[in-house]
Order: structure tokens, then C-alpha cells, then sequence
């Protein structure tokens, strides 16, 4: 699927406010859909998006920028686009020791960002991961789980242990605590459940 057939089916499915999704849709088709718009979501690469918006001024950039965040988070949760693996993929039995998985590195070279750079504790043994994202997504099709799904399921398991949101920015490389943050705010069903009946017996207490 083109980036530009995904958008225009996307806006209209987002829960923002009729303003915000003017703004996206603006900046969107002024910036972005004649560039890359007509390429394929899973060809379009990281430096083309930074190329997109290089040239733009600070604030159509920064809207622009909103625009882009949006579309790939959902890109992402439709499974449309895979997260990359990469750091993981280049971990070897020299990473590990003292009891940490020490994450310097990615399988392309650097880290995606500074906070990329990590010591995690290590939970169980050591199994390398597969060299190929094909590979590790078919191990985990059967199962009903992506790549992206391990991630967010540590975040929650950390969110559920009671860690605070800043060490768990920092466990999972996010240089931007706030999009730990939306992890730990996602609320399953059962919890809400469990609000619920909660609150009910409360009523009938008081």
C-alpha cells in the first residue's frame, strides 16, 4: 500500500479533534504526499522522511513532523510496517555479563539515538536472535505476536511491576519519556473490568 492510499483512509478513523486532523491533513499534503506520497509505506526509509523535512520552516516542520508520528504509529499497530529489531539482532554472548544485556550497537551500525546506548537487566538465558526480521516474525506468527508487541509488553510488564515511567524510557531506549508514557496510560480491558466493578461496590458501600 502507497503512503498517500494509507493517509486518506487513515484520517478519518483518528479520534483527534476536527482542527488537529485539518492540521495533519494539511501539512501532510503540502509537505509530504507529492514527495513520498506515492512510494510504498515499507520502502520508504528513515533518511527520506529527515530529507522531507529539512528544508521546511521550524513550525509547518514540527506540524509536519506530528503528521508523520501519527501515521506511522498506526502503520504500525495495523502491522503494516514491521519496528525495526536491529538492536537486538546484533546482540552476542559478549553483550552480556554482570548480569545486564549492555545495547551499544544496532545490526546497521549506531543506535538509533543516544538513549539507544543501555544496560538492561538480563531475565533469562541468553538465546541469540534471528538475523532476519522474516525469520523472527514467522517464529512469532503462531503465537498471534509481532516484534512490536514484545516491546509493548515489556513496557506494560515494567508498568505493571511498578516502575517509574523515566526508568522505563531508559530500559527501552526512548529518548522521549512521553511516548513511555502512552504505553503505560494504554489501559486493558480486564482493568477496566475491574475499575468498574470496583467502583460498583463502592456505590453500594456508601
Amino acid at each position: 500500500m502507497d503512503l498517500n492510499t494509507f493517509t486518506h483512509s487513515l484520517w478519518p478513523t483518528l479520534a483527534i479533534t476536527k482542527k488537529t486532523r485539518q492540521n495533519y491533513e494539511g501539512a501532510y499534503r503540502c509537505n509530504i504526499a507529492a514527495t513520498l506520497g506515492n512510494k510504498q509505506l515499507t520502502s520508504i526509509t528513515k533518511n527520506e522522511l529527515i530529507d522531507a523535512l529539512a528544508t521546511l520552516p521550524p513550525q509547518t516542520r514540527y506540524q509536519t513532523l506530528m503528521a508523520l508520528r501519527v501515521i506511522y504509529r498506526e502503520a504500525i499497530e495495523r502491522e503494516l510496517v514491521q519496528v525495526s529489531y536491529g538492536e537486538a539482532a546484533a546482540l552476542t554472548q559478549e553483550d552480556v555479563h554482570d548480569g545486564f544485556v549492555h545495547i551499544t550497537k544496532s545490526k546497521h551500525g549506531a543506535t538509533k539515538s543516544q538513549a539507544g546506548v543501555r544496560n538492561v537487566p538480563l531475565l533469562c538465558k541468553f538465546v541469540p536472535f534471528a538475523q532476519h526480521q522474516n525469520s523472527i516474525a514467522k517464529a512469532l506468527k503462531p503465537y498471534g505476536v509481532t516484534v512490536h508487541s514484545l516491546r509493548k509488553t515489556y513496557a506494560y510488564t515494567l508498568k505493571s511491576a511498578g516502575i517509574h515511567v523515566t526508568t522505563a524510557a531508559k530500559l527501552m531506549g526512548h529518548s522521549n519519556p512521553m511516548m513511555t508514557l502512552k504505553i503505560y496510560t494504554q489501559v486493558r480491558d480486564d482493568e477496566a473490568g475491574i475499575a468498574t466493578r470496583v467502583f460498583k461496590i463502592c456505590l453500594v458501600i456508601i
